[in-house]
């Protein structure tokens, strides 16, 4: 609705200004613009034919018209209508006056809708809302920064919003600037990328990331420099889910191509593990592997284009000297890339059918690094069944894109996976034409085959290689031997069958003349400064006495580094500037860098340390890897005004090489000094008369100075408030006192003590007091009774300041005589003491958290009569000098199995899985607890210690054991912390492979006690069988008559004893009649299973219950073998009744139908009871169980238990193929 919104204004808008147009300006359609082929201006309301290509000039801002070019017509820019009005009037222009028409027709219906005073509101509303994009961004920046820090739900939506807006504007690079500018990457992507646990806000800050780096040079090196290259490595290595893997290769695509500076520090380091990590991986999708291959293809690609293309263009040596460092082979070999690719595809080959995306990825990633891999692939007989298998499916596909990659692999497959053999055939005739070849070159030349053909061996490498490799290291003298070339052939210049050239000219190396050694021929350099890094020349070989080609071959000198530069110190010397109040501990000096030329290793990682001198003690590195120096002691302006300390960067090489500079240290002065008196006390004398007037200072002007030196801070004078203050004044700023009115004779008859106050003017709470005590002459004055000028004294006192340092001047009306004081608490006097002067000292630290506030009383007496007391009250100031503290040194943390992660009720949510407690021995100081780690956003912690898990984030977890770090904070100022390790072991799934062994264990064994029981069972049985068979094979024989037996699901019957089976009467637990003839079987399944019907020859009938449960139980865990051995079981058994069939159809046994249709049981629909469920019944018709013209019936239900069951009449035959096609219904008549 906005958007039809928008258009209608527009719409209107622009009807509105070409009406008003038409309306100012008289349309003049009578003068018929002439066209020709240059441009020429359009006056306003003139008519033109069509057919033109009109067009606005930008510079000038007027109309211009020409005719078509013969490029344009056919185009857009010439019309097409067939307007039948058109056509009719031929070439007539097209008037001014009937657009206006058309335009008001437009406006009349826009009108319609909407009113014209609606219109304007609208357009003005929409001119109001427009933003341009870089608006648009920085408001999203802004609101992201608005956003709460920590994590909540509420926000999650809102973010997501925000960074897919960002993802769409971020593409255009002068958006991507505007974003960067305004703090978009700080502030933004690199807080959810480093430290965000949620994965929706990773993976959309990665794909804006994606966006804000692609094509964009500027944006690429910003993003370098705030180290995400590392960070997206990070998550490569350690993420499990697919699309965050996805996001961050895109990411870290972007940010390395066509970057080598990048590729250089970041695949050097963490960027090329992470790669091969992703292949390696069994858990990371396919189409996710295929992207990290096609990044390694296209960054190998582009170091050699570059590389070729700086051969033909010498202004590329700039760009050539960045790519020649990179040694992204070197990278790639090293991690194993050759043979995590193989794995891949040997594998997963059967996936890669599906994919011939995925295929044509790989098989680009294949073509261009097969000079690197070819030695392993070649050796690799299931990469090339993988291979084989995909090009054959691919080959037999009507898809043409399938038909492409199946070529593409068969040359993979030719070039690639084959040792590389050429076999050149020459006729007898050849060889008459070179008599002169002696047998010993004939020999050296190839050796002759069956067929006739030779197989020459020259210029090839030695087992089939196509390019030579060699080290050496950056040191290696020049004119020494790098190695020896593995070409077959003689070189030499006299007997040989081979010459060796180099082609490239003016060659880093060269050829040993008559020989196959490489010599070096310049200096090498590691670093690309003396000397090239490394070297790529072709070797030519061309054999002797042959018409065949010359061989190229490529040889590769990789160059090693060695520890040849010393550490440099950038930005050297240092110099800093202290205050004398900084804290010890504090970061004085943070980026103190040193830089190692040689490549990453030991030979370039630095370590820091300040070398041994006067002043070393002061300063310290925080970490001797990192150059952050901090302030070990305390400073002094007053004994310390600057200091200079020698720093040492050295690595970690064997020998090492170091460098030194030099720190200065300028050290300011800070108020921590309360001002000074000249003198303790002053004395004056009153004029004689009374006159008003200054007063003559003894024995000097009263004058007080800061004693920070450094500072020296103004001073202003004032009197303390007392009875006698109203006479005087004093001079704020040079300390005259004046009386201010005459005072008569018997007025300060006794005299008077003023207390006069120096305070620094840009700190009053940095004072001194001093006391004047003024004469009258003629008077006694000392005769008069002692007293302090003040009865109560009241002063702040911070809580660090320095014992013996005088805090308070405690004045009396007798100043310059020596007085005892004494402090009449006994607590008190262990704190202070005072001078007999009057002065307050300390004499024993303060501490805020034991006391705040002293209080007590003060005697001064001149050790005669006199004496008097003034109560002093001095509030102590909280200064943060203790750091919180954790009760243990290390907290160990289990969640058990079995605990129920029921959620809490508060704002948190979570597992509450222990607690840590940490106290601050100052006073007033609260504590802030905070977790850190690699997982720390799995846990939470509140303000009194007490760490929560949440359950619903422990997916993403592949660790039994989390190591975090507890971090307490006071809230004093400076503020102050500590932290303490924290351990919590997921016992439930460090346990659960143990538990699960365990529970194997255990079945097995009862699998195994349950075969032994069986077993003893069936010994017991066949004893028991055996007895029973010798006592009643007699009367089993006397039976006679024609039975027929049923059994069910659960008897057995040997195929052995089908026709001999023995009548076991009365015994209760089932019946087997046989007769002298031939036995009746019928066998029906009542659930369409049925048990092993052989049984190791052995005629077993319900008996053993114990037995057939313990067979039930066992059946879930033996379902398979039972299985196979139940199909061989029902072949044998059906064999078997089909013989025994067709023996008694030959010998005419068998019953009639009429006979069969009376052989039943009595009780046709009999039921039965549970408590028959393992009990057979015999029910016989006709009269007795054993009678020998009768029919026996025997039936076993499902259950166990016997039932009546009656037969109809049915065809033998059909009963034979019944029991033969099917075991659910199975009657055999004899």
């Amino acid at each position: 609705m906005r958007i039809s919104a928008i258009f209608t204004v527009l719409a209107a808008g622009l009807a509105l200004g070409c009406l008003q147009a038409s309306a100012l300006e008289p349309v003049n359609s009578t003068e018929e613009f002439v066209a020709t082929n240059e441009w020429q201006v359009l006056r306003e309301g003139q008519a033109i034919p069509k057919g033109l290509h009109v067009r606005i000039n930008l510079q000038t801002g007027v109309k211009e018209a020409k005719l078509l070019d013969e490029s344009e017509r056919g185009t857009a820019l010439q019309s097409t209508s067939d307007d039948t009005e058109q056509s009719e009037s031929g070439n007539k222009p097209l008037s001014l006056e009937y657009k206006a028409d058309i335009i008001e027709e437009s406006v009349r219906k826009v009108k319609e809708h909407r009113s014209y005073a609606e219109l304007r509101k609208t357009y003005k509303d929409f001119q109001k809302n427009f933003q341009t994009d870089g608006e648009l961004i920085m408001k999203l920046v802004e609101q992201y920064r608005n956003f709460s820090k920590t994590p909540l739900q509420a926000e999650l939506k809102l973010k997501l919003n925000a960074l897919e807006n960002l993802e769409y504007l971020l593409h255009q690079i002068d958006n991507a600037l505007v974003f960067i500018d305004n703090g978009g990457l700080d502030d933004v992507l690199l807080p959810i990328v480093v430290n965000d646990t949620n994965t929706d806000l990773r993976i959309s800050a990665m794909r804006v990331l994606g966006a804000l780096a692609g094509n964009n040079p500027k944006a690429q090196i910003k993003i370098f420099e705030r180290n995400f290259g590392s960070h997206l490595a990070q998550i490569l290595m350690s993420s499990t889910n697919s699309a965050e893997i996805s996001s961050a290769l895109h990411a870290f695509g972007t940010l390395l191509r066509k970057f080598p500076l990048a590729q250089q520090r970041v695949l050097s380091t963490s960027g090329t593990q992470a790669l091969i990590g992703v292949l390696k991986s069994a858990d990371v999708e396919l189409r996710n592997k295929a992207k990290v291959v096609t990044l390694i293809s296209d960054l190998v690609l582009e170091k050699r284009s570059v590389l070729e293309a700086s051969r033909d263009s010498p202004d590329a040596a700039t760009t050539l000297a960045q790519y020649v460092v990179l040694e992204l082979e070197s990278w790639l070999e090293t991690h194993g890339y050759c043979a995590s690719l193989e794995g891949v595809l040997s594998k997963d080959y059967v996936q890669l059918i599906d994919q011939p995306e995925a295929v044509e990825q790989f098989t680009i990633a294949m073509e261009s690094t097969d000079s690197l891999c070819q030695p392993i692939w070649s050796k690799s007989p299931a990469l090339r069944h993988g291979l084989l298998t995909i090009r054959n499916r691919f080959s037999h596909s009507e898809d043409e894109y399938r038909l492409e990659l199946s070529q593409a692999l068969a040359k993979i497959l030719k070039t690639s996976l084959e040792d590389f053999t050429i076999a050149v055939s020459h006729s007898s005739a050849n060889t008459e034409m070179c008599p002169q070849l002696s047998h010993k070159e004939k020999f050296s030349s190839g050796s002759q085959s069956a067929n006739g053909a030779i197989l020459d061996s020259r210029c090839y490498l030695e087992g089939g290689g196509s390019a030579e490799s060699f080290l050496a290291t950056e040191d290696l003298a020049v004119g020494s031997i790098i190695g020896k070339l593995r070409i077959n052939g003689d070189p030499n210049a006299d007997t040989g069958d081979i010459n060796l050239s180099l082609r490239e000219k003016n060659a880093p190396v060269a050829i040993v003349a008559g020989t196959k050694d490489l010599a070096l021929s310049v200096e090498l350099d590691k670093e690309g400064l003396r000397g090239p890094s490394s070297i790529y020349v072709n070797v030519i070989c061309v054999r002797r006495r042959s018409t065949d080609p010359s061989f190229v071959i490529p040889v590769n000198v990789r160059v090693t580094d060695v520890n040849d530069n010393a550490p440099q110190w950038i930005g050297t010397p240092y110099t800093l500037t202290l205050s004398e109040v900084t804290v010890p501990g504090t970061r004085i000096l943070q980026g103190a860098r040193a830089e190692d030329a040689d490549q990453p290793g030991p030979f370039s990682t630095v370590e820091y340390q300040v070398l041994p001198g006067p002043y070393a003690d002061l300063v310290q590195f925080l970490n001797p890897l990192e150059g952050t120096l901090v302030l070990k002691k305390a400073l002094d302006y007053e004994q310390l005004q600057n200091f200079t300390v020698k720093l040492r960067a050295q690595d970690q090489g064997t020998p090492p090489r170091h460098s030194d500079t030099l720190l200065r240290v300028v050290i300011t002065d800070a108020d921590d000094q309360n001002p000074k008196f000249q003198r303790e006390s002053y004395s004056a004398e009153l004029p004689a008369d009374g006159r008003a007037g200054e007063l003559r200072m003894r024995p000097e002007p009263l004058k007080a100075v800061d004693q920070d030196e450094g500072i020296c801070a103004p001073i202003q004078y004032t009197i303390v408030q007392s009875q006698d203050a109203k006479y005087f004044r004093v001079h704020p700023h040079n300390g005259v006192i004046t009386l201010l009115t005459p005072i008569g004779y018997a007025d300060l008859t006794h005299g008077a003590t003023l207390v006069v106050k120096a305070t620094q003017i840009d700190n009053p709470d940095r004072y001194a007091l001093t006391t004047v005590q003024l004469t009258r002459p003629g008077t006694h004055s000392d005769l008069s009774s002692l007293s302090f000028v003040q009865k109560r004294f009241v002063m702040r006192i911070r809580e660090d300041t320095a014992v013996g340092n005088r805090i308070l001047a405690l004045p009396t009306n007798k100043p310059g005589k020596h007085l005892k004081y004494t402090i009449a608490d006994p607590i008190n006097s262990q704190f202070f003491s005072v001078g007999s002067l009057g002065e307050l000292v300390l004499a024993k630290p303060l501490d805020y958290e034991k006391m705040t506030k002293h209080e007590f009383q003060v005697i001064a007496s001149d050790g005669l009569t006199n004496s008097t007391s003034a109560e002093v009250t001095l509030e102590v100031i909280d200064v943060n000098d203790w750091e919180p503290r954790f009760r243990e040194t290390h907290y160990e943390f289990m969640v058990p199995k079995s605990q129920s992660l029921q959620p809490r009720t508060d704002s948190f949510e979570g597992v509450l899985i222990g607690k840590v407690e940490a106290a601050d021995g100052d006073r007033n100081d609260k504590l802030e607890l905070s977790l850190r780690g690699q997982h720390a956003g799995l846990f939470e912690i509140d303000a009194t210690g007490n760490i929560y898990m949440r359950p619903e984030q422990l997916q993403s977890l592949n660790e039994s054991t989390v190591h975090l770090i507890a971090i307490a904070t006071d809230s004093g100022v400076p503020p102050r912390s500590t932290s303490v390790p924290v351990s919590v072991t997921m016992e439930g799934l460090t346990l659960a492979q143990s538990t699960w062994n365990h529970s194997m264990l255990g079945m097995f064994g009862m699998i195994v006690g349950l075969f032994l029981l069986i077993i003893m069972a069936l010994s017991c049985y066949i004893v028991r069988s055996k007895k029973q068979r010798k006592g009643g094979s007699s009367s089993g024989l006397s039976l006679g008559g024609r039975n027929r037996v049923h059994s069910q699901a659960h008897s057995s019957v040997s195929s052995a004893n089908l026709v001999t089976h023995e009548k076991l009467a009365g015994n209760g637990n089932g019946a087997s009649v046989t007769s002298g003839g031939v036995s009746v079987l019928h066998m029906k399944h009542a659930t369409g299973n049925m048990t092993t019907p052989i049984n190791n020859g052995l005629h077993h009938v319900g008996s053993g219950a114990s037995s057939s449960m313990a067979l039930g139980n066992a059946a879930n865990l033996l379902e398979r073998e039972r299985e196979r051995e139940r199909e061989r079981q029902r072949e044998s058994y059906a064999a078997t009744v089909r013989s025994i069939v067709s023996r008694a159809s030959a010998n005419g046994q068998l019953y009639e139908e009429d006979e069969i249709e009376h052989d039943s049981l009595s009780q046709h629909d009999q039921q039965t009871t549970p408590e028959n469920n393992n009990r057979k019944t015999i029910a016989a018709t006709g009269g007795g169980g054993g009678g020998g013209g009768g029919v026996t019936t025997i039936t076993t239900t499902s259950n166990g238990s016997a039932a009546g069951a009656g037969v109809g009449a049915s065809n033998l035959l059909t009963a034979s193929d019944t029991m033969g096609s099917s075991e659910n219904n199975l009657t055999v008549y004899f």
